[in-house]
């Protein structure tokens, strides 16, 4: 087959260790669990493949040539899974598939890419589970339940008309309330963009997805802008520093109930708001160290002098950085994360 064919061309590939720890293995066997899971709907118990393989897909040689041909479509699907990048839609979907580090959802995206490439159905299936996958991410809830959600869906999935099937996927993604499977709402997205403390919640490569999500839209919405592609090996700079003692002005006086043991300090506060989105942005790797802990004149210059990132822009004209400002900005950015990753009543 033309799987065969390609292992013995791309055997480097192929054969590379993935995976973490005592889980490591060629990445031909995760390939081949995961045709396995489309095939039988079923979990594939780890190292167990041939046995699974034999017992369920080896009984009725009349089917060989349709299973041939599946299992070559699959590996073409599965390489392009983990090595397809473009501005697209659907290369900007794998990229930041890929950072939340979604593998367990592979054997759902090689069904749906294979059946569904090139239709609305499948533009708006992966703008779902993006949109679900990030807002639970940015909410801070637990992955432990998709394992069995993903398992759920192959199971009924290749029994779904074409037509049906974003709509029984969203009905899937929204059927259960409970923090484990929930779908977070545009009014939580929006309160957890613009109080939790990301930095710390997230790590820097889905920090920097998140940021760079929000450079390409603002890029792609705006008709004179010369390309929508985000450059290259970005860091994530906080506006006010992290240590910000030296170089900035005490937080002001805020009002609370001082006998209130969930109001914070003014200190307390701003050492959580640095941490929110509103206070994050992206520059390169040579104007990031040249910033540092700077004051906000020093730093807004440095921006203006030499950032051409659409995220950056609006810095020029503040006068001052402060807790205030921080909020707006993180409200702003709430609201443009909400289009790029709608609730379920709007895909």
């Amino acid at each position: 087959t033309k799987t065969v064919q390609a292992v013995e061309e791309r055997g480097d590939w192929w054969r590379e260790e993935v995976g973490q720890g005592r889980y490591r293995r060629a990445r031909i066997d995760e390939f081949l669990n995961h045709f396995l899971v489309v095939q039988t709907s079923e979990e594939v118990p780890r190292m167990k493949e041939s046995r699974v393989f034999e017992a369920n897909l080896l009984h009725d040689s009349g089917a060989f040539p349709s299973l041939f041909a599946d299992l070559d479509t699959l590996s073409d699907t599965y390489r392009e899974l983990l090595q397809f990048e473009d501005n697209s839609q659907y290369g900007l979907f794998l990229h930041r598939w890929r950072t939340m580090q979604m593998g367990v959802m592979t054997p759902v995206l090689l069904w749906l890419r294979s059946q569904l490439a090139g239709t609305d159905e499948f533009d708006r299936v992966i703008r779902a589970f993006e949109s679900y996958l990030v807002r639970r991410m940015v909410a801070g809830l637990t992955a432990r339940g998709y394992h069995d959600l993903f398992l759920d869906l192959m199971a009924w999935l290749p029994d779904v008309d074409q037509a049906a099937v974003v709509s029984d996927i969203l009905k899937a993604l929204t059927a259960r309330d409970e923090e484990r499977f929930a779908w977070p709402s545009d009014q939580r997205f929006r309160d957890d963009i613009e109080t939790m403390p990301v930095y710390k919640r997230l790590t820097r490569a889905r920090t920097r997805m998140f940021l760079e999500a929000l450079e390409q839209h603002l890029r792609s919405t705006d008709e004179m802008a010369e390309t929508d592609a985000v450059p290259d090996k970005l860091t994530i700079e906080h506006v006010m520093p992290q240590e910000w003692h030296e170089h900035w002005p005490p937080p002001g006086v805020i009002t609370g109930d001082p006998d209130d043991p969930e109001d914070e300090s003014p200190i307390d506060r701003r050492n959580r708001l640095v941490h929110t989105l509103g206070n994050l942005t992206l520059v390169n790797r040579k104007l990031n160290p040249s910033m540092s802990n700077s004051a906000w004149i020093d730093k807004r210059k440095a921006l203006d002098d030499h950032s051409t990132l659409f995220l950056n822009k609006k810095f020029k004209q503040l006068p001052d950085w402060n807790e205030e400002a921080i909020i707006a900005r993180s409200h702003e950015l709430a609201e443009i994360a909400i289009q790029i990753w709608p609730g379920p009543d709007a895909i």
